[in-house]
């Protein structure tokens, strides 16, 4: 393939194949139009030469359309006082590298024009047998390159592809640092529950040695008073013997 731009005379190459030709009959004008890009596409995508499509037009300007959102696969809808033959047939007068472009057709006269300024022309036979030989080389690249994956793929470790940080984290949650805080935690939640337990049901369980401490405490807080009542009793004693003396 010596070209770098292909120009396809869009319904000219529809009606020149059968299946294209019976779904114009049958569908849309749309559903046909992609069908036939679809066809075309492995041209673009193997070959890398920019595919452009153009078709007659009922606009007051010049329309593109790009189906894959690539700049170099596109359609283009001529305005209604232009034909298609018209615009291709510009493009090939007004082109600085006629002998990077090529034009399809099936159409006689663009192909004499195209041919007289140095433009490279193929039929339609010539398009689809490009088109589909353009699909299988492309298929195989693919399935090669997908050989080779699975290739490296085995002969590289997997761990190569992990994100290190989170193998990182994933040794700290593991280290002990990790379990032992995690202890931490879990005690620091159940110790408090155990001694409010305790606290207000006394239960034998749970609160018994909280129970002796607070009995503890209270038998501490009895003594102290019948010590301090007993101290009373005493000043008042002294107190009344100093006044009768």
């Amino acid at each position: 393939m010596n070209f770098k731009h292909l120009l396809v005379d869009g319904w000219n190459i529809v009606h020149s194949d059968s299946e294209l030709k019976r779904a114009f009959e049958r569908s849309s004008q749309e559903a046909v139009r992609a069908m036939l890009l679809e066809r075309l596409a492995p041209i673009h995508d193997f070959g890398g030469a920019r595919l452009t499509i153009v078709y007659d037009g009922r606009g007051e300007e010049i329309s593109i359309v790009r189906p894959y959102r690539s700049l170099t696969l596109s359609e283009v809808f001529t305005p209604s006082s232009m034909t298609a033959d018209e615009l291709i047939e510009g493009l090939c007068a007004t082109s600085k590298n006629p002998d990077s472009l090529a034009v399809a057709t099936r159409d006689g006269l663009i192909r004499l024009t195209a041919s007289s300024f140095g433009v490279f022309t193929i039929s339609p036979e010539e398009l689809f047998e490009l088109a589909c030989k353009s699909g299988r080389e492309l298929k195989l690249a693919v399935e090669k390159n997908s050989l080779a994956s699975r290739r490296r793929w085995r002969e590289s470790s997997p761990f190569d592809v992990l994100d290190i940080l989170a193998l990182d984290l994933g040794k700290v949650m593991q280290s002990p640092f990790a379990r032992r805080k995690s202890k931490n935690s879990e005690s620091g939640k159940k110790e408090p529950a155990k001694l409010a337990a305790g606290n207000l049901c006394g239960d034998k369980k749970g609160g018994g040695d909280n129970s002796k401490i607070a009995r503890k405490k209270s038998g501490t807080v009895s003594k102290s008073k019948t010590k301090f009542k007993k101290t009373i009793k005493n000043l008042s004693g002294l107190s009344r013997d100093f006044l009768r003396g």
